[in-house]
């Protein structure tokens, strides 16, 4: 939820909207640092578009995403941007929330979505266990991830937060477990949920308050009986820790729900003083094989709602490529989503790439050339 009176968007608000709500169904407004960001976001959108019109809307659930996108679509809204993703999901294509923004899509609403900021929080590779105890060898006999806990962290009681998802391709599924172990090396939390059958979600989650400071290590155990590694040989397995870089991390198909949409425009971060891709900025490709992200924008830009302070990331991208995606809907309202993605990808800097019209999954087509593409008036 954006500050209504903040002076930078305050005359583009069309409408505000909240479809948050508490337990008993009351609906809540959003504050703090969530009000701040979305504020952020907004800001940057009319910085580049200044003759936006915006409709604010304020979620958090996969159901409350699923009304407010369903609210957007009955608007007639020509953008939306979603400085937010779900690394709890794999990027498959599968998942309700990929679903959705597709659905929007259908609708000849462009879509602007993040790549996400987990490229140093993700870690996938396939099951190995080459002493037979069930636990993953992450590398050569590593059977775990180590996290980092300070003092400073106890105190503030910032919880360590870890999603594990796996893929055996299977008729049936394997059943992994997830466990966290303490400095002294003993299990403080696990995650062991039951999968049998592919009705089974391969998902395992730990929200564990850490209360001792040192080196935390992540487990993954295979516990379905009678099976040994040497029967689920291709077994893909994928960690995110949001608010924790791991060991080991793994750069590709970094990326976050809903980059796997197809027809999503897909944005990644570099620093806005260098140009330079932003160690966090998560990599493509999904997992169902889409090249992510498209382009990638400036981060590091100050807002009015951060009292100045650079805003990093790619919740900070995405509104700047969204809001060059408005200057050119604009001058050229009857261009197709397919055309409009083609004519980004065309007129990028992309002179930090090794070859030039080059995608890769770490920059796109490269940075987005803002200037020449406002200056376009008709695509043929």
């Amino acid at each position: 939820m954006a500050f209504t009176d903040n002076p930078k968007i305050s005359e583009n608000i069309v409408e505000v909207k909240s479809f948050r709500h508490d337990l008993d169904f009351t609906p809540l407004q959003g504050t703090g640092t969530e009000a701040e960001h979305g504020t952020a976001v907004a800001e940057i959108l009319v910085d580049v578009a200044p003759d936006v019109e915006l409709f604010l809307y304020t979620m958090q659930t996969d159901l409350e995403f699923t009304v407010a996108i369903d609210e957007a679509i009955s608007k007639d809204v020509d953008i939306i941007v979603m400085s937010a993703g779900w690394p709890n999901y794999p990027t498959d294509g599968k998942s309700h929330i990929t679903k959705k923004v597709e659905e929007a899509i259908s609708h000849d609403i462009v879509f602007v979505v993040p790549s996400g900021n987990f490229a140093d929080k993700h870690w996938e590779g396939t099951y190995s266990d080459s002493n037979l105890n069930g636990w993953h060898e992450y590398l050569d006999l590593d059977e775990g991830l180590s996290i980092t806990v300070t003092e400073n962290r106890i105190s503030e009681q910032k919880p360590i937060t870890s999603y594990l998802m796996w893929d055996d391709g299977m008729d049936d599924i394997s059943d992994f477990d997830l466990v966290l172990v303490d400095p002294l090396g003993q299990i403080v939390d696990y995650s062991a949920n039951e999968q049998i059958t592919k009705n089974d979600t391969p998902f395992e989650y730990i929200h564990h308050i850490p209360e001792m400071e040192g080196l935390y290590a992540l487990g993954i155990v295979y516990s379905s009986e009678g099976r040994s590694a040497n029967d689920i040989p291709n077994t893909k397995l994928e960690i995110f820790t949001p608010s924790d870089e791991l060991e080991h991390s793994i750069v590709i198909s970094s990326v976050s729900v809903p980059t796997d949409a197809s027809g999503a425009i897909v944005v990644g971060a570099v620093n806005h003083l260098n140009g330079e891709l932003e160690p966090f900025s998560s990599q493509g490709p999904t997992n169902n094989g889409r090249l992510a992200p498209h382009v990638v924008g400036p981060d590091g830009v100050t807002t009015i709602a951060l009292d100045g302070k650079p805003f990093f990331g790619t919740s900070a991208t995405a509104p700047y490529v969204a809001g060059v995606v408005a200057l050119l809907l604009e001058t050229n309202p009857e261009i197709s989503q397919e055309k409009l993605l083609e004519e980004i990808a065309q007129n990028t800097d992309s002179s930090l790439l090794s070859i030039l019209d080059e995608f890769d999954n770490a920059m796109g087509y490269g940075t987005i050339n803002a200037v020449f593409l406002t200056q376009t008036e008709v695509i043929e």
